[in-house]
């Protein structure tokens, strides 16, 4: 039987709460591991994913061993498809629930796969798609940082499309509202520029309408 609209984190602190009786729990362990086969085997990848990191988000840090399998199996899957970004953010947000070092380790593989995408937007992209997944959590306050750093650049800003910088603004506002600003204030002061630095022809209406 399988519950699609009841987080499965129950089942993780379940199984917390049971390893302190032990022949309870070697049952309970039993069927956990038989329960995860079966969601292998009888939903999608996407949720299957999902399921075995909230179940490793019940687990935490109680068994580490478990709950980085869990993590790490989920990862592992998504890697190459479409679901890898929303599911890497979904890892990274329980994995602060683990361990630090997982936490940074798993950032390090975030920023590589990142770095290694085609474009600077491209890159930025990607981390946005994670970092949306991410919230609430201190592993979106350290993904966000990332993608503050990479702006401060005003070369690199000049490569991103102002769509993609006004996702990232309004995501951002949920977790750092004064960052939010900074990164919005020098893009508009940046378009303030370019606007009046427009042929004679456009900057006077451009730029007296700024004034």
């Amino acid at each position: 039987m399988f519950l699609y609209n009841i987080s499965l984190k129950w089942l993780g602190r379940a199984y917390v709460t049971l390893m302190e009786i032990p022949s309870f729990f070697r049952i309970f362990k039993k069927e956990l591991d038989n329960y995860i086969r079966a969601l292998k085997e009888n939903v999608d990848d996407e949720l299957y994913y999902k399921a075995l990191l909230e179940i490793a988000e019940g687990v935490g840090s109680a068994d580490k061993e478990l709950s980085i399998s869990l993590v790490d199996e989920s990862i592992k899957g998504a890697v190459g498809t479409s679901i890898e970004a929303k599911i890497y953010g979904m890892a990274i947000k329980v994995a602060g629930l683990i361990s630090d070092n997982l936490v940074e380790s798993y950032l390090s593989d975030i920023v590589k796969k990142a770095e290694e995408l085609g474009s600077l937007e491209e890159s930025i992209n990607y981390l946005i798609s994670i970092l949306r997944e991410a919230i609430p959590s201190n592993s979106a306050v350290k993904i966000a940082k990332i993608i503050v750093d990479m702006l401060t650049d005003i070369e690199a800003r000049k490569k991103i499309s102002k769509p993609i910088l006004i996702r990232f603004v309004r995501i951002l506002r949920k977790i750092n509202s004064s960052w939010a600003e900074e990164i919005d204030a020098m893009f508009m002061e940046e378009r303030r520029y370019m606007d009046c630095t427009e042929p004679k022809n456009k900057q006077n209406v451009i730029c007296e309408d700024k004034e």
